[in-house]
């Protein structure tokens, strides 16, 4: 089945509020949404139709803080979300997401640069429109977590290689920036100790729930779990060597035999996490590009704040203090030395950096060419031969004076298949967790998903990367 002719009509008119700047004219010409038996349309006073509603007829009930005006505006969004879900649709589903991002920018354009902020009943707009946003947004991420995006993205399915969530790591629920921390401890088990992915551990003790039920059930020990693969290697079929072949796979079946959850092991992930976010303040503030002497940075302000005469000494020298009492404060709970080791010789360098416009609720194909920039930078970078990791960024921008700033760190690196060779890559989000991605073209797909994804809730104005690396 097709979206209804409506439907599709409506939002269409809702999106054609976006960047229309009669939205803020006071007196005459203002750009108004006009709901006729269901049917949506745009009235100003610049034109005959306008002119005859907007003087004759317009009342306080055609508002569009008017709670049937807000339910039908609801019903729009339910109707096409409805449609993205239906089996039966004739999978153009692609024209209807666009539909859906055009139709919301535009309602929240009209909205917050309309004349409607200052009125007392201004709060039931921000009701509906969260409603809408949450209806969006659940259904993203569901698509993202199972890996299927074909609904909204009409991109193939992604082979998520370890589901992971924010829920995964012990993080203090009040902190901003622990993203840049799980993502720099992740990085630094690349580089350090080659551990490609969070499955990549010594004991084995994690699961993938969703596959291999088999194994799961019977709880196969490691001696039976040999015993499969070595029969396996005697087989010629490519089907009946799938645990043999395939190290992805094999490290993921592995992992399920002792069926214990998956995010059990991570937890102590997170203990470094407060520490290395607030380790990004010090990195962007020009102290140092090197992860372990930025640690040092932090144990030196904490020596000197547990220290009164130090600190008096530390008071009258340049600094700036709150960079430091953060720092100060997250070093007080961890042995500094051993982290400084841990991440000593790790440093972070500034990679290519792209500026958008104005980018909230764009689809993944708006996003593409923007990324791929960045992968190609990155490819460029790694002619020199030095293994690299690479943070992959985005920051965001006030816009209609209803946003607050915000940022988000991922991160991948290039994987090896248990011959060395290279197989493409994995990319991390720490919501959502690894993916492996088979090559270039579906890695800037992946994350392409994921930055359409972000600029549901956030104006997305820049998207970056940093490299990570270490030093000789």
């Amino acid at each position: 089945m097709s979206l209804d002719a409506k439907t599709q009509r409506n939002l269409e008119v809702l999106g054609s509020f976006l960047g229309d700047t009669n939205v803020r004219v006071m007196i005459g010409g203002a750009s108004k949404l006009q709901i006729v038996d269901g049917a949506f349309s745009k009235v100003t006073s610049k034109d005959i139709t306008g002119f005859f509603f907007g003087n004759t007829k317009r009342s306080k009930i055609d508002s569009l803080l008017n709670d049937t005006v807000l339910s039908t505006i609801m019903q729009q969004f339910t109707n096409a979300v409805a449609h993205m879900d239906a089996v039966d649709s004739d999978k153009k589903h692609d024209e209807t997401q666009r539909l859906i991002f055009k139709g919301l920018h535009g309602l929240i354009y009209l909205g917050y640069m309309g004349n409607y902020k200052t009125r007392a009943d201004f709060s039931k707009f921000k009701v509906i429109l969260k409603s809408i946003i949450d209806l969006v947004y659940d259904r993203l991420i569901k698509a993202i977590k199972s890996g299927d995006c074909t609904p909204w993205y009409g991109q193939p399915k992604f082979d998520i290689y370890w589901k992971g969530s924010m829920e995964s790591f012990n993080i203090p629920k009040d902190d901003n920036g622990w993203c840049f921390g799980i993502s720099l401890n992740w990085c630094r088990r690349y580089l350090k100790k080659d551990k490609q992915s969070w499955l990549d551990r010594s004991k084995v003790d994690l699961i993938d729930e969703t596959h291999n039920q088999n194994l799961m059930t019977h709880k196969l020990n490691l001696k039976e779990y040999d015993k499969r693969i070595k029969w396996e290697e005697a087989k010629t079929e490519p089907n009946e060597r799938s645990l043999a072949e395939n190290r992805d796979k094999r490290n993921t079946t592995l992992k399920s035999i002792r069926g214990i959850n998956a995010k059990a092991p991570l937890i102590k992930k997170g203990k470094y996490t407060l520490f290395t976010q607030n380790i990004q303040t010090e990195v962007r503030a020009g102290g140092s590009n090197n992860i372990g002497d930025a640690i040092k940075t932090a144990n030196d302000f904490q020596k000197g704040n547990n220290n009164p005469l130090l600190k008096d000494i530390l008071l009258t020298l340049p600094r700036d203090d709150e960079r430091a009492e953060k720092l100060a404060t997250a070093a007080a709970e961890y042995d500094i030395t051993k982290l400084a080791a841990k991440f000593d010789k790790m440093k972070v360098s500034e990679g290519h950096s792209v500026k958008l416009n104005d980018f909230r609720l764009k689809t993944a194909e708006e996003f593409k060419e923007g990324i791929t920039t960045l992968i190609t930078g990155y490819k460029t970078s790694q002619l020199d031969g030095i293994k690299r990791a690479c943070f992959i960024n985005w920051a965001s921008q006030e816009k209609y004076d209803y946003e607050n700033n915000s940022g988000h760190a991922m991160a991948f690196h290039e994987y090896k298949n248990s011959n060395g060779i290279g197989a493409g890559f994995i990319a991390h989000d720490p919501n959502f967790g690894e993916v492996l991605c088979n090559g270039e073209t579906e890695l800037i797909r992946y994350f392409s998903v994921l930055f359409s994804f972000y600029s549901i809730s956030t104006n997305i104005n820049r998207i970056y990367t940093q490299y990570v690396s270490l030093s000789p």
